[in-house]
């Protein structure tokens, strides 16, 4: 990786990364190895390498030197590591706060009519709205002309 290589605006860099690289990138960090991200990952070895790569050509710089037998972080990697990390934890929340959401339907419905109509299809489209929105209240104010 060249020094001189100018990595992606702040912006561009949020629009054009694949977020899968942070977490790839973290299991490789955290091992002491490609081949042992790749097995801890259930992926090949050079498709942990070519992530490696794609993100250093993101990024604009090294995240790691790696000779035969050694494997470190640079600082830029170090930096990374961190922020990644750190990045990680409310997306890794995301997915307990979603399940926990209930797509319940709430607030009050008002409905007006112009006059009292007797309609055993609204009757039941109400009892039903009921019972599908608890959480809903229901209100049909008759208008008097």
């Amino acid at each position: 990786m060249d020094e001189d290589s100018h990595p992606l605006g702040a912006e561009r860099l949020v629009r054009d990364l694949d977020w899968n690289l942070f977490g790839t990138f973290v299991v490789l960090a955290r091992s002491h190895s490609v081949t042992e991200a790749a097995e801890r990952l259930s992926l090949k070895q050079p498709t942990v390498s070519s992530a490696l790569k794609r993100l250093e050509d993101r990024l604009g710089k090294r995240l790691i030197n790696r000779k035969s037998g050694h494997f470190e972080l640079t600082e830029a990697g170090k930096l990374l590591l961190r922020e990644a990390v750190e990045i990680q934890g409310p997306i890794l929340r995301l997915g307990t706060l979603m399940r926990d959401v209930a797509d319940e339907v709430r607030g009050h419905v008002e409905i007006a009519m112009a006059s009292h109509v007797v309609c055993p299809l609204f009757d039941e489209t109400l009892r039903r709205f009921h019972e599908k929105h608890p959480l809903a209240t229901l209100s049909v104010n008759i208008i008097r002309q």
